[in-house]
């Protein structure tokens, strides 16, 4: 998963954080619906530079 946090805005911070468990309340996981959007080709994505990257969990799973 990848995500920006409010007042992370370094590696240092960042890394404090890395591999800890993230909880979320019911309410503020958006329905599946709400979870897709459309980008305008020309725009691209800001992750699209990680194409073709394999992403796998803490016990060596691949995730995709």
């Amino acid at each position: 998963m990848i995500m920006k946090l409010e007042e992370v805005d370094n590696r240092d911070t960042a890394i404090l954080l890395q591999s800890r468990d993230v909880l979320l309340r019911q309410q503020d996981i958006l329905p599946d619906h709400a979870r897709e959007f459309e980008v305008e080709e020309e725009d691209g994505l800001e992750y699209d530079h990680l194409t073709g990257f394999l992403l796998v969990d803490e016990t060596w799973e691949k995730l995709g």
